[in-house]
């Protein structure tokens, strides 16, 4: 009897260790896929340029904020889909989603030409960032200042 005990306890806790295991695995990998995909993608650019014009921690913060609030979207949506669809529907609508977005950086990969100059994605953020700075302040003038301080008039 004695031993039975034992072995059920030590059963109780290998399932505990194997289930902070799986939490362990679970975080990191979201943290992983999370850090490669933001780096180099457009709101990582724009964060970058918005650092350059306001205050840097203002920026951070409100940076953070919003990919912390789509991670909590995204995964309130994982969990109510996983709950909603039956497993294997889940498993194929995985397959299939990942099939999808793997093609399409593959295309985007192929599309992409070997320039060094500025990335189309970059240039696409700082002319959306200038026409809001247009907006707001309609005086701006039409050329960027230049480096010595002259201010772009002649």
């Amino acid at each position: 009897k004695r031993q039975a005990e034992f072995d059920q306890v030590a059963i109780e806790v290998l399932k505990e260790n194997q289930w902070d295991t799986l939490r362990a695995d679970a975080f990191f990998s979201s943290l992983m896929m999370i850090v490669v995909s933001e780096l180099g993608d457009k709101t990582f650019f724009i964060a970058a340029i918005l650092a350059m014009k306001h205050p840097r921690g203002v920026v951070g913060a409100g940076a953070l904020g919003a990919l912390a609030l789509m991670t909590l979207l995204s995964a309130a949506a994982g969990v109510a889909l996983f709950n909603l669809l039956p497993r294997v529907y889940t498993h194929y609508a995985s397959v299939v989603l990942f099939l999808v977005f793997g093609l399409k950086l593959l295309k985007d990969a192929r599309e992409m030409d070997g320039g060094g100059g500025p990335s189309e994605e970059l240039e696409e953020v700082e002319a959306e960032l200038n026409k809001t700075d247009k907006k707001k302040n309609p005086d701006l003038e039409s050329e960027p200042p230049t480096p010595g301080g002259g201010g772009g008039r002649k």
